[in-house]
């Protein structure tokens, strides 16, 4: 297995892997009103842990990528959007997700796509839903609420490390 640095945020892989062995033993208490904000993505390492391919964390930091979750206390659903942006343009993945279990597992669904020139919508479709099945989810592992950051490994295996802050350092 490849050596992965420490981000931004100073974790290092073997503090990740500890920690997410940590949440699948006691689970990560993770509740659904912790999670609401703009996560923005920092860091992300393939299934072996190895870091990805070069390039691509900066690539999506400078796109901005981020997940943005609002959770409401009437609804057992959470919305999701997940969104790319560059020079006042913003796409984005619309729909709704759920956590379940006690690691827990954040289930979630996009209904739509659309595209943002400035504050004009430009291209909005609907999208077709995968089958409970086959349903993504992110493997919530650790919330670190005081330093504004989360830790999650996506069904294909990969993992990521988001920030309430915009680059994870300021």
């Amino acid at each position: 297995m490849g050596t992965m640095n420490k981000t931004a945020l100073g974790l290092d892989r073997p503090t990740l892997l500890n920690l997410e062995r940590e949440a699948r033993l006691h689970g990560s208490g993770i509740q659904a009103e912790q999670l609401g904000g703009c996560w923005y993505l920092q860091t992300t390492w393939k299934r072996s842990g190895d870091p990805s391919t070069p390039g691509t964390d900066g690539c999506l930091r400078a796109l901005k990528a981020c997940l943005i979750l609002t959770v409401s206390a009437e609804s057992a659903h959470i919305q999701i959007e997940n969104r790319v942006q560059f020079a006042g343009f913003q796409l984005s993945f619309q729909g709704l997700a759920q956590l379940k279990g006690d690691r827990p597992l954040l289930f979630f669904t996009f209904e739509s796509v659309q595209l943002k020139i400035g504050e004009k919508i430009w291209f909005r479709k609907d999208i077709e839903t995968a089958s409970s099945q086959r349903m993504p989810f992110f493997a919530l592992i650790h919330l670190d609420p005081s330093q504004g950051w989360l830790v999650a490994r996506g069904r294909g295996g990969g993992l990521a490390l988001w920030s309430q802050r915009s680059n994870g350092v300021e």
